[in-house]
């Protein structure tokens, strides 16, 4: 087994492993961190490369993101303009 940053590689084509499932690795210090599976990736090998799967993974205990920033933005004394995140815009007429 080989790890990169967020990555697991497995030389082991009967692995049965899925998104979601657990994984931990041992540290010189005897302690176990733990990782979240998110995407798993079956690689045939070539050549002298064996078969083995490629795990992506998320530290368990790992900050993550779950909204985007706030933006605030403040026009003055302006019109015809326009901003945003690459939403959808819908307009309406209102006749006065």
């Amino acid at each position: 087994m080989a790890f990169s940053q967020n990555k697991f590689t497995v030389y082991d084509k009967s692995l049965d492993a899925s998104e979601g499932d657990a994984i931990e690795r041992l540290l010189p210090n005897g302690k176990l961190e733990g990782y979240e599976i998110v995407h798993v990736h079956f690689s045939q090998g070539l050549h002298e490369i064996p078969p083995s799967f490629d795990l992506e993974v998320r530290k368990k205990g790992s900050l993550l993101q779950t909204h985007k920033p706030t933006t605030n933005i403040s026009i003055s004394n302006s019109q015809g303009f326009q901003v945003g995140d690459h939403n959808t815009q819908n307009l309406s007429l209102i006749h006065i």
